[in-house]
């Protein structure tokens, strides 16, 4: 088995989700003669990962003095769990306290 098949296999057992790319469909290219593109970088995340960080992208840079692309991780949402209920003890001697419990 080669190592692109390993990397392969490894990245399937471990449940690995290649992000959507957005800005072009290459991070690498040669021109010339015989121009070649290529997508050879890539952010992989879990897919816990990827329920915590809802609308997550990879964004391909601008790379006007290379033939390499640089890529960005953008995330517009952190998902959070529900706030823990905190309670401070000297809410307790504050006047009137007892009445507002009492009210609501």
């Amino acid at each position: 088995m080669n190592t692109m098949q390993e990397f392969h296999n490894f990245i399937n057992y471990s449940a690995l989700a290649d992000l959507p790319l957005r800005g072009g469909d290459f991070t690498w290219s040669r021109s010339g003669g015989d121009a070649v593109c290529s997508r050879l970088d890539r952010f992989l995340v879990s897919l816990d990962w990827e329920e915590q960080f809802l609308d997550s992208v990879q964004s391909r840079l601008i790379g006007p003095l290379s033939d390499h692309f640089s890529l960005s991780l953008e995330s517009t949402k952190l998902v959070r769990g529900k706030a823990p209920f905190k309670f401070e003890n000297m809410w307790l001697k504050a006047e009137g306290f007892s009445d507002l419990i009492e009210k609501w």
